[in-house]
């Protein structure tokens, strides 16, 4: 690990006190040099793009103020404590610094497949499988498998013949 300079704005950049960052299969590859041809390096090298902060220093005509809360792309080297972003987007008070940083990459995807598809407005799309992945992954940790809770009533002890259930929450939820 080494020291690196506090980074200045330029102008139309911000410079943000760096709250979350986001860890993406894209980092991994460019630190191990599969993505040579796209993102060339030299090391040691700062990786990490998607981050979410508070502007804490603005270059000559940026888009956001000091202390704005935002989350976007960074310049370079979002796995530090402070990062710059070209395009900063404001972020919304109801949303969490993590929860930010984890959007960036995943959403300019699906905008990018959204473009690609061309739907035209009353048009449909239909998403199967969004929303269970996670609580999917979350299962082995929560759960061991083939512990069946509707059984045993989560107690690990069978449950009295006769006697109602007073848990009535998904099995998994």
């Amino acid at each position: 690990m080494s020291q690196a300079d506090v980074p200045q704005p330029g102008p139309g950049q911000v410079r943000i006190r760096v709250r979350a960052v986001a860890v993406n299969p894209v980092d991994a590859k460019i630190r191990s040099g599969l993505m040579d041809g796209v993102f060339p390096v030299r090391f040691p090298v700062l990786p990490g793009f998607d981050v979410a902060g508070v502007v804490d220093a603005a270059g000559e005509g940026a888009s956001e103020t000091v202390g704005a809360e935002v989350f976007g792309v960074a310049a370079a080297g979002g796995y530090a404590e402070y990062a710059l972003l070209d395009h900063p987007v404001a972020k919304p008070p109801t949303v969490s610094f993590e929860n930010a940083a984890a959007v960036v990459t995943v959403g300019e995807a699906a905008f990018r497949a959204l473009k690609h598809l061309g739907l035209k407005p009353g048009q449909t799309l239909l998403i199967l499988g969004s929303g269970r992945q996670r609580r999917h992954h979350r299962r082995p940790a929560r759960r061991p498998p083939g512990h069946r809770r509707h059984r045993d009533g989560g107690r690990g002890r069978p449950r009295a013949a006769g006697r109602a259930r007073r848990d009535r929450r998904p099995l998994w939820g």
